[in-house]
C-alpha cells in the first residue's frame, strides 16, 4: 500500500506485445485471497461470537478489504473480454451483495455517465448521503430494466417465464442464497457480520462514485457531443498497482463553459477521506457570478 501511494505516477502504456498473464495473475491472486478472507471471517465470527471488540474491528477491516480488494478487483475483471474472468468478477461482487453492479456499470454507467440518466453521477447540490440513498436502489432498478429490455420487454413482470434468463435475478438469488447459507450453518452473528462487511464495501464504492462524478451532469446541457476519454484521464495506475493502466473507454462530455457551472464548489471530506467521515453537511453550492 505504501509503494502504491508514494510511487511515481505511470503514464506510459504497456508494450503492445507484452503478455497479459502477469497482470491477470495479480487479479487472480487477489480474488482468491478475498474469497478466502470472507470465508475465514464468517467462520471466526461463528466461533467467537459477534459482540466482541475483535469481531467488531474485524467487521470494519473486512469491509474495507472487500471494498479495496473485492470491488476494485471485481471492477477490473468485469471489464475483461474473457468470459471466465468476467464471471469471477461477478462472484466477487456477489460476496458484497452487489452483483447487479456488473450489469449496471458496463451497460448503464459507461453509456450514460455524466448525465441525469446515470444513477452513479451525483446531482448538483447533492450530499454524499443523499447520493448514496438515491444511487443504491436506482442502480439496482436500472440494472433490472437493462436486463428486462434485453429479454424483450422493459415492463416484464417478475413472474414472466423470460425472467429465467435475467442475469440480475441470477445474481440476486445466488448472493442471497450464500448469505442465508451463512445464517443457516454459522448462525445469526456470522450472517450480520457478513452483511455488515458488504455494506461497508458498498459505502466505500459509492463514496468514490460521489466524488469522482460529482456535478458531471451539469455538463450534459452544455454539449450533446460525446468525446472519448484520454489515457491520462482514464489511467490511475502506478508502477506497483498491478494494473496495466489501459485508456478508459468511458465517454465523457466537454466541460461546461457557463459561469454558473464553473463556479460551483466541490464537496468536502475530512483529510482521511474515509467514506464514513465524509461530511454530511458539506453541500456543494453555486455562487453568483458578477
Amino acid at each position: 500500500m505504501f509503494a502504491d501511494v508514494y510511487s511515481t505516477k505511470e503514464r506510459r502504456q504497456p508494450a503492445p506485445l507484452m503478455p497479459d498473464w502477469p497482470f491477470t495473475g495479480v487479479l487472480l491472486g487477489l480474488s482468491a485471497l478475498q474469497l478466502v478472507n470472507v470465508f475465514l471471517f464468517v467462520k471466526m465470527v461463528a466461533a467467537n461470537g459477534f459482540w466482541r471488540m475483535d469481531t467488531l474491528i474485524g467487521v470494519l477491516l473486512q469491509g474495507i478489504t472487500s471494498g479495496y480488494s473485492g470491488i476494485v478487483v471485481a471492477h477490473e475483471l468485469i471489464h475483461r473480454k474473457e468470459k471466465w474472468l468476467h464471471q469471477l468478477g461477478r462472484v466477487l461482487l456477489g460476496a458484497v451483495l452487489y452483483e447487479h453492479f456488473a450489469t449496471e456499470h458496463i451497460r448503464g454507467h459507461h453509456v450514460r455517465v455524466g448525465t441525469s440518466a446515470d444513477p452513479a453521477t451525483a446531482r448538483f447540490g447533492e450530499t454524499r448521503v443523499e447520493h448514496f440513498n438515491r444511487n443504491v436502489p436506482d442502480q439496482l432498478e436500472s440494472a433490472w430494466k437493462l436486463e428486462t429490455t434485453r429479454l424483450g420487454d422493459p415492463a416484464m413482470g417478475v413472474l414472466d417465464p423470460r425472467q429465467l434468463g435475467n442475469r440480475v435475478l441470477h445474481g440476486l438469488v445466488a448472493e442471497w442464497v450464500v448469505a442465508f447459507a451463512v445464517l443457516a450453518y454459522l448462525g445469526l452473528g456470522a450472517f450480520v457480520a457478513y452483511v455488515a462487511q458488504a455494506y461497508i464495501a458498498i459505502v466505500l464504492l459509492e463514496c468514490v462514485n460521489f466524488f469522482e462524478h460529482w456535478g458531471s451532469s451539469a455538463a450534459s446541457a452544455a454539449s450533446s457531443r460525446w468525446t472519448r476519454g484520454t489515457p491520462a484521464r482514464g489511467s490511475r495506475s502506478t508502477p506497483w498497482s498491478g494494473s496495466r493502466g489501459t485508456p478508459t473507454t468511458t465517454p465523457t462530455r466537454p466541460a461546461p463553459t457557463s459561469s454558473s457551472a464553473t463556479s460551483r464548489r466541490a464537496p468536502s471530506c475530512r483529510a482521511a477521506t474515509s467514506a464514513w467521515w465524509c461530511s454530511r453537511s458539506s453541500r456543494p453550492s453555486a455562487t453568483s457570478s458578477s
